[in-house]
């Protein structure tokens, strides 16, 4: 530091002198020849250097003049790498042309190499060949487009060859001369790097070519915050402002040899401190001052701009950033200009004012350039700038806080000076290689992700950053993680957005990506990220773009083999257990070369075959069919042909295929002589035929097939293959199917009961027979009996049983065979079926029976003999009536007994063998004898009996049917003794029963249901539940034995069925129930409660088809010819119950049906109906608890329509589709559109509620559709941002869609009511004119720049087309305008920011009125809606001046600015000072006593203004202020005195121009100037004087010469020699007198110091 400090004390050109007391002179004598020496040294140097102080002094005043116009022109840099900058910029997002290329190519020869390392030439023309060999040997547009980006920094590798290297240390000879501004030549050639590097140094090996790279080194500046000061302290926030002589590493642009520089606390700045200063680094340096008070049109020359001088990087960006300070707002604002230059100044990289408040050159400020690729050492100066072109403003000298001094005011300061380097991103590559493959065989896309990160090196935030590659064609991007993705399917390229990076931030970013997978191959991604800084470009020439080029990431695209590696697999498992041998060699063969085929694939990678040479995704796909397909067609050998093998006996045919074979094809002519096949085959070791055909069977273990001669036509030929798999058949083998002997006829056999045998004798031409019988103690056995040739034999000898041998009759003796079992005789002819059997039972000998048993039947007059036991034979010898014997037999055959001759009354028993013998067959009361005989039994012994007489035969009995009581009744007719009554049981059943008289009482023969007999007369009475309907009942009687009476016939009755109950109806909608009979019945009986509340009984009868009440009942009525009741609710009591039976004819009554009577609902009130015109519809609905409503209305076209809405089970249904015509389910109301009915037509409804009566009509006319309007017209105020929606005059309503502040879409309608527009609801910000219905919406209701959508209706019309426009923005609210009080005019100034466009300002006016001036911007240009006098308006930046003159004294001004539209910002506010009454005038005298002149102030001045002419002729004016109540004069002025309690002036009548007029004027604060007084200076009076030892010389400074007040003492040709050199006259006080001299002494001395070593140097 110490060093550093002394470079810089070097470069200021500062020479400090030592003070020494020289003995031997007084003080007065150093003074003396002190400022004689200095006169003669500065009339030496004043030749050689006044031309260069001239100029300098001329170039501070040009800068400050100058200053408020930003156009200064820089010098422009023709580099090359500006050059390669400038082609870098071309769009990455275009295919490069060929043309492009060339240029380029012809660009880069033109570069100059000589001044090039060879290194670097060798890489440069290495990418010229490869440029020019792409021209000559074209390649795809991708390959070019990739060269030509990575070519265009190809000119970057060229490197200059290093020069000798500068240090920046300055000589003696060069150093600064006083006044001079030359400096020692900082040479700008590119040097060695500095020692000091940034936080994060540059990586030496980096071989970017990035064009931005070099920002990685970050310069440096030193002392940015300006803490670092010698000669003087720091400012604080108590003491604002200080001056120190030196700031470390910062140097002046000062001409003066002892440059000062004030030091500003910057957060103490009276306004907006906030906006002009950081906490953190609160130092700023004020760059401009100014020495003459109020005036501020003297520059102090001590104080001036400060730079520094700093290495950069050649081709860097570098980004300057500083705050600009002005100590006050007050006739405008002070601050600092920044300067970018080389250190020779001679080229410019940026000088230009910044606004950074509005029109003011303050605040936070920074700007970046480019530095030229030869510069390494760049020059960052501060230089005074303010918006009024003085270096200094109001209010900033000692009485306002800066300083010490009075007569200083200040201009801006710099402070919180900090730089760097622009952003340098690069990218990091972790995985360079990806392999990827498509998911399945059938996919033809491949999906990787890629991943990298990005990382900011340098030294600002970065902007505009993009990750872009170009994608192979018809790649699908999936997804990105990191940043916003963008690809184009048009140029395949992907584009990343990236977030801003901050230095040092890194970023990882991936990308998934669908690329086509047709075949392998490598995907080179050749990427690169581009960027900008993101800093405040300000450069002459254009914003470089970073391109850092991403390492190469390389993508494997593979295809995928999963099937074809399972299809393998499985193929390999399918041949383990198979027998090469079973195949045949050429399936076998093609099937292993395929598989070899398909494991080289799969191998592929292992092989490593090149990628380009791998197969493709068909290609494997077609290996893998191909495999399936061969695997499928993998031959089996021929196997040898089946065994066929015929049995004649059976007969059938056997087939055995061969070992191996698994299929069997038999071929034949099925029963209708027709081809037929059949198929045996072979799954899973088990055989099966594929058809089931009788006489066909195979073994499921061998497959061994049997063919039955059923299957096949005789004697045909049979064949049959085999094969094994897919082998070919085999050889055919053939047999003939034998033919099969007809069945022959069963045996004949006869059983010989008498003989007690059994007799088989063949039937036809039979060669076998075989019989089946039981031995004696039962065992089952078979004789064979067969002929061989033309004899027959039995196959064994049994007794009792022989064979004829020439008929092969077998005869069976009952001896041989089980009585009475089973003997069943079959017989075969050769190979034929065995015939059908013949059965027949071996006769048992039976034993003699009883006698059978006779009786004799008084009352029937007849005999019967009855078989005793299980005889066969009954025979009976008796008498004829003539007298004649005779015999009768009564046989039993099987189970049926029969005569052996007809005989009248004489009849046997099928069944039983029972023989009647009528009285009429035989003599009476002759004897009848009976023997039996079972079988073969012999006969029994004989039974005897007598046959009685015949009694007389009676009348037939009465007999009667009663059809109303269903029954017969059958009453003897005579002395009968017996009734017999024939009939059929309900089931048909013939019965009879039999009602007898025993003695005088009548019974009958047995109890049946529903039929009894009256015990006295006999009467017998049979109910039709015991007899069927409609049979014949037969009676007879007899007395005693008599025969029957002649038959009596009678029909018994039917009785009708009974039948269904009636059907019964409730009627809920007429409240009424109906009764329907059933067909056929002829009752009907009703059951029910009248009105009244009495039982009722109604009966509705059929007879000759007509139906009758048996009583007439008012609202009962009769269908006469259906037999239908009506009953209406009048007639029945609400709610009671019906009941309800039917009969048919006799029949029993039906079940009841019973039924609730409906209440009768009351008649509703008719329909709510209304026509909506808006909607175009009518809607009708039901007006209470309806559940009907009835529509009449016309179609469209006229015709008259009906339509029911109805609700069953709480829901509303239509009766009918229509359209445009619906119902609410569950309101009922119905809804019916225009479009459905004819305009202006009348609907009428009605309504019913359950079975009321219908309502009355209500009637409404469907509304006609209006046409459809045309859309509101929208008008944007892009002022008040909003929008006005104006309808047109026929608009009845008009929808506005708009998105709200959340984003959610919202509606609002404006709706035209009796002339009157309202909202639909009320909705802040959204206001709607009642009387045009204009509506208007502003911003704060909606999303800024979002959509507004607008349509109109008229009436019932359609919406309108829909006319959009975007809501306007909003401007943001600006900060308050600036408002200055300046106490001293008694105005107001009000300054809008820079991005107002609108002040408002609110005052009261003299009369105390309040006023509102408007004043706006347009065209750049500011103007008020009125013009007020003592309001002024500056036209170009907006300021406004109010007078006092316009303004109520003392009362408040508020102004409020706005930028655009914005609302209004919040309002400052101040008070209009107060305008002083002009004092009453000084008095001004002349005491002649003391020849002075005296000038008091009137007691309630507080300035007096005085203008004189000195002695020399020379105006002069000074103020005397009162501060504080003290009286001062505003600068420093000689020969005048000032009381400074009382403010008298006392002036020395000697120091002025005889006669010359004495001018003083008085104020108070800032009241106007009382009325001036004079006086005229009078004669001065001559006063001689004589030396006087030790007395003081008062001698006065100030800025030009040297005036001795009191020459007593001195010689007058010293005198003289004095007075030709003046120094500045600084003013006389009896207090600073002996500092005056000191310092006058101490100044004399110093020069002549130096005077002494620059002699002694020469």
């Amino acid at each position: 530091m110490k060093e550093n400090k002394r470079i810089n004390n070097l470069d200021k050109n500062n020479t400090r002198f030592s003070i020494r007391k020289y003995q031997g002179y007084g003080a007065t004598s150093v003074a003396i020849i002190g400022f004689i020496i200095i006169s003669c040294f500065n009339e030496a140097k004043a030749d050689s250097d006044k031309y260069e102080i001239r100029s300098h002094q001329q170039s501070m005043t040009n800068h400050l003049t100058t200053l408020p116009s930003d156009n200064q022109e820089n010098t422009s840099n023709k580099e090359i790498n500006n050059q390669n900058h400038d082609i870098s910029q071309l769009s990455l997002n275009k295919s490069i042309q060929m043309d492009e290329l060339k240029k380029l190519i012809k660009q880069y020869k033109a570069i100059d190499l000589n001044d090039k390392t060879e290194e670097s030439i060798k890489l440069f023309q290495a990418d010229l060949v490869q440029a020019e060999s792409l021209m000559n040997n074209p390649q795809n547009q991708q390959n070019v487009d990739a060269f030509y980006h990575k070519f265009l920094n190809s000119a970057g590798k060229l490197r200059k060859k290093e020069t000798v290297s500068y240090k920046h240390e300055r000589s003696e000879s060069s150093t600064y001369r006083s006044g001079d501004e030359v400096r020692s030549q900082t040479y700008s050639h590119i040097r060695h790097k500095r020692n000091a590097v940034s936080f994060r140094s540059a990586d030496q090996s980096n071989l970017s070519n990035d064009p931005l790279k070099v920002n990685e080194t970050n310069p440096e500046i030193q002392n940015g915050n300006f803490s670092q000061v010698s000669g003087g302290s720091l400012p604080t926030s108590s003491k604002r402002l200080t001056v120190v002589t030196n700031v470390d590493n910062w140097h002046s642009y000062s001409t003066d040899p002892n440059p000062e520089y004030p030091m500003f606390y910057t957060t103490t700045a009276v306004n907006y401190p906030n906006f002009m200063s950081n906490g953190n680094a609160p130092y700023g340096v004020i760059l401009g001052r100014t020495t003459d008070g109020w005036n501020r049109n003297v520059i102090d020359s001590k104080v001036a701009g400060i730079y520094q001088d700093i290495d950069v990087v050649p081709g860097s960006e570098l980004n300057v950033n500083f705050i600009s300070t002005s100590p006050v707002f007050s006739d405008g604002a002070a601050g600092a200009k920044l300067k970018i230059s080389n250190v020779e100044q001679n080229r410019v990289l940026f000088d230009s004012r910044l606004n950074g408040m509005g029109p003011y050159p303050t605040g936070k400020l920074s700007a970046m350039v480019n530095i030229p690729n030869d510069i390494n050492r760049v020059r960052i100066s501060f230089l005074p700038v303010s918006s009024t072109g003085r270096v200094s403003v109001q209010r900033s000298s000692r009485e306002h806080g800066f300083g010490d001094n009075s007569s200083y005011y200040h201009g801006g300061s710099v402070s919180d000076v900090r730089i760097n380097s622009g952003s340098y991103v690069t990218s990091k590559v972790t995985q360079r290689e990806y392999t990827t493959q498509p998911n399945s065989s059938n996919d033809t896309f491949a999906r990787a992700t890629i991943n990298l990160s990005v990382e900011n090196k340098g030294h600002n935030q970065s902007k505009d950053t993009y990750y872009e590659v170009v994608l192979p064609q018809n790649s699908r991007l999936i997804s990105t993680r990191g940043g916003s993705g963008n690809y184009n399917n048009a140029t395949n390229k992907l584009s990343i957005r990236l977030d801003n990076l901050n230095p040092g931030d890194r970023k990882d970013i991936s990308y998934t990506v669908d690329f086509e997978s047709l075949s392998p191959k490598l995907i080179n991604l050749n990427a690169h990220v581009l960027y900008k800084t993101n800093a405040t470009f300000r450069g002459n020439d254009g914003q470089r773009t970073g391109d850092n080029i991403v390492d190469l990431q390389s993508i494997a695209l593979l295809m995928n083999k999963d099937v074809l590696e399972t299809e393998l697999n499985e193929i390999d498992k399918f041949i383990r257990d198979l027998n090469k041998a079973d195949f045949t060699i050429d399936s076998w063969s093609a099937l292993q070369e395929k598989m070899t085929e398909g494991r080289n694939i799969l191998n592929e990678q292992q092989n490593q075959v090149a990628l380009d040479n791998q197969a493709s995704q068909k290609t494997i796909n077609n290996v893998t069919q191909s495999l399936e397909i061969l695997k499928n067609n993998l031959k089996y050998n021929t196997p040898p042909q089946p065994i066929i093998k015929s049995n004649n006996q059976i007969p059938n045919i056997t087939i055995s295929p061969a070992e191996k074979a698994d299929k069997l094809t038999i071929t034949y002519q099925n029963i209708d002589n027709e081809k037929a096949s059949i198929i045996a085959n072979k799954l899973n070791n088990q055989w099966s035929l594929n058809n089931n055909i009788p006489g066909i069977e195979i073994e499921m273990q061998t497959g061994l097939v049997t063919i039955d001669y059923k299957a096949v036509y005789p004697e045909s030929i049979i064949g049959a293959n085999d094969k094994t798999g897919n082998s070919d058949a085999s050889a055919e083998s053939r047999i003939t199917m034998p033919r099969k002997e007809a069945t022959p006829l069963s045996p004949i056999v006869e059983v010989n009961e008498e003989r007690v045998n059994v007799t088989i004798v063949p039937n036809g031409e039979a060669t076998q027979i075989d019989v089946k019988y039981r031995t004696l103690d039962g065992q089952e056995t078979t004789l064979i009996a067969s002929k061989n040739e033309s004899s027959w034999t039995l196959n064994k000898q049994i007794d009792h049983v022989n064979v004829d041998e020439n008929s092969g009759k077998v005869t069976m003796d009952y001896q041989a065979v089980q009585p009475q079992s089973e003997i069943i005789a079959t017989e075969t002819k050769g190979n034929s079926d065995v015939s059908a059997e013949s059965r027949i039972t071996m006769p048992r000998k039976e034993a003699t029976p009883l006698s059978p048993i006779v009786e004799a039947n008084e009352e029937r007059v007849n005999v019967t003999i009855v078989p005793n036991g299980e005889a066969t034979q009954i025979a009976i010898k008796y008498r004829t009536p003539d007298g004649q014997e005779a015999t009768l037999i009564a046989s039993k055959n099987e189970s049926s007994w029969t005569l052996n001759k007809q005989i009248d009354h004489v009849n046997v028993d099928e069944n039983s063998g029972k023989v009647t013998m009528g009285y009429q067959a035989v003599q009476p009361e002759s004897e009848v004898i009976a023997t039996e005989t079972k079988g073969n039994s012999d006969a029994s012994t004989e039974n005897r009996v007598t046959m009685p007489r015949k009694e007389v035969t009676p009348l037939s009995p009465i007999v009667e049917a009663n059809e109303e009581h269903v029954n017969v009744v059958i009453a003897p007719n005579g002395e009968a003794t017996q009734i017999t009554v024939k009939y059929r049981t309900p089931d048909g059943q013939e019965a009879t029963f039999i009602a007898s008289k025993n003695e005088s009482s009548w019974t009958l023969n047995k109890q049946i249901d529903h039929v009894n007999v009256d015990e006295n007369s006999g009467k017998v009475t049979i109910d039709y539940q015991a007899v069927q309907p409609e049979s014949e009942i037969i009676a007879t009687e007899t007395n005693g034995n008599s025969d029957a009476s002649a038959e009596n016939r009678v029909t018994m009755p039917v009785k009708e069925k009974t039948p269904a109950p009636p059907i019964s109806i409730v009627n809920e909608s007429n409240a009424s129930v109906e009764i329907i009979p059933q067909v056929k019945v002829t009752r009907l009986s009703l059951q029910y409660i009248d009105a009244k509340g009495q039982q009722q009984n109604l009966i509705a009868t059929l007879n000759q088809n007509q139906w009758t009440l048996n009583k007439n009942v008012s609202h009962i009525t009769l269908d006469n010819n259906t037999g239908k009741i009506l009953i209406n609710y009048q007639a029945v009591y609400p709610e009671s119950e019906v009941i309800a039976r039917e009969s048919k004819g006799n029949s029993d009554s039906s079940n009841v049906s019973m039924v609730i009577m409906p209440r009768k609902e009351a008649t509703p009130l008719s329909p709510i109906v209304e026509a909506n015109e808006e909607r175009v519809n009518v809607t009708i609905a039901p007006n209470g608890e309806a559940t009907q409503i009835a529509v009449k209305y016309r179609t469209p076209d006229g015709q008259k329509a009906t339509l029911v809405a109805s609700k069953t089970n709480q829901q509303w249904t239509l009766n009918k589709q229509i359209d445009y015509v619906n119902v609410d389910e569950n309101s009922g109301k119905v809804t019916m559109g225009y479009q459905a009915v004819q305009p202006e037509s009348e609907i009428i409804a009605t309504e019913t509620k359950g079975n009321s009566d219908a309502s009355a009509e209500s009637r409404v006319i469907m509304p006609r559709k209006t046409a459809t309007p045309k859309p509101p017209i929208i008008k944007v105020d892009e002022m008040n941002a909003s929008l006005a929606i104006i309808p047109y005059k026929n608009n009845t309503a008009i929808n506005i869609h708009y998105i709200d502040k959340k984003g959610i879409k919202s509606m609002v309608t404006a709706i035209k009511n009796n002339d009157q527009w309202q909202l639909d609801e009320k909705i802040k910000y959204v206001k709607i004119d009642a009387k045009t219905g204009t509506v208007i919406i502003n911003y704060q209701i909606v999303q800024e720049n979002s959509e507004i959508i607008a349509t109109a209706i008229n009436g019932n019309s359609d919406k309108s087309e829909e006319v959009k426009v975007l809501m306007p923005i909003k401007e943001i609210t600006p900060l308050a305008p600036l408002l200055e009080t300046n106490f001293k005019k008694a105005t107001v100034s009000i300054l809008p920011q820079s991005n107002a466009t609108k002040l408002d300002f609110k005052y009261r006016d003299k009369k105390g009125d309040s006023k509102v001036i408007i004043v706006k911007r347009f065209k750049d240009i500011w103007k008020a809606n009125q013009q007020i006098s003592g309001v002024s308006i500056n036209p170009e930046f907006g300021q406004v001046v109010i007078n006092y003159q316009a303004v109520y004294p003392e009362s408040d001004i508020l102004a409020a600015q706005y930028g655009g539209n914005s609302d209004a910002s919040e309002w400052a506010k101040v008070k209009m000072p107060k305008k002083e009454i002009a004092p009453h005038s000084p008095s001004l005298t002349y005491d002649n006593i003391k020849d002075t002149i005296l000038i008091t102030p009137n007691s309630n001045a507080t300035e007096m203004e005085l203008s004189y002419v000195d002695k020399n002729n020379k105006s002069l004016k000074v103020k005397a202020l009162k501060i504080n109540n003290r009286w001062k004069f505003d600068s420093s002025i000689s020969n005048i005195s000032i009381n400074p309690n009382t403010g008298k002036i006392i002036l020395q009548p000697q120091f002025l121009l005889t006669n010359s007029k004495i001018i003083v004027s008085a104020k108070k604060g800032n009241s106007d100037a009382s009325i001036s007084v004079s006086l005229r200076v009078p004669v001065v009076k001559k006063i001689e004087l004589e030396p006087i030892s030790n007395v003081p010389v008062p001698v006065s400074l100030n800025k030009k010469n040297i005036q001795f007040d009191d020459c007593s003492g001195v010689n007058n040709s010293l005198n003289k020699q004095i007075s030709k050199t003046q120094l500045p006259n600084t003013g006389y006080s009896d207090k600073t007198s002996k500092w005056n001299i000191l310092s006058v002494l101490l100044l004399g001395f110093g020069f002549l110091s130096y005077s002494r070593k620059r002699k002694e140097k020469q």
